[in-house]
């Protein structure tokens, strides 16, 4: 008797551990779900005008299509390496994109870049 009442509480437990983890699961799809709908929409929406870069960021774009590290464009323009990452970001921000990569590749195409 006491061995049925432990497996049935067992298999209670067990039920609604599953529930529970369906209900989770469910949770991390929707999120998923709006997470591709903001990047698709993010995505189609225009990149800010590069002529909101500054002087120094057109400068630190140009040093970065040379393929230089944040750390070279420190040393070549004498800022901290934190500065040159502040520019970085900015720079990513001002042309849309997500990566180094992608801001030189999007400042080409924008003739912001030869």
């Amino acid at each position: 008797m006491i061995l049925a009442e432990g497996l049935a509480r067992c298999t209670a437990l067990a039920l609604d551990n599953a529930r529970q983890q369906e209900k989770n699961v469910e949770a991390v799809r929707d999120l998923i779900q709006k997470v591709e709908e903001e990047r698709s929409t993010a995505s189609t929406a225009e990149p800010p005008e590069p002529s909101t870069l500054t002087p120094r960021q057109s400068e630190v774009l140009n040093l970065l299509s040379e393929g230089k590290s944040a750390k070279e464009i420190a040393n070549a323009l004498k800022v901290s390496h934190e500065t040159a990452r502040n520019h970085i970001r900015a720079i990513l921000r001002a042309l849309g994109a997500h990566s180094q990569l992608e801001a030189v590749s999007r400042a080409r195409a924008l003739g912001v870049l030869e």
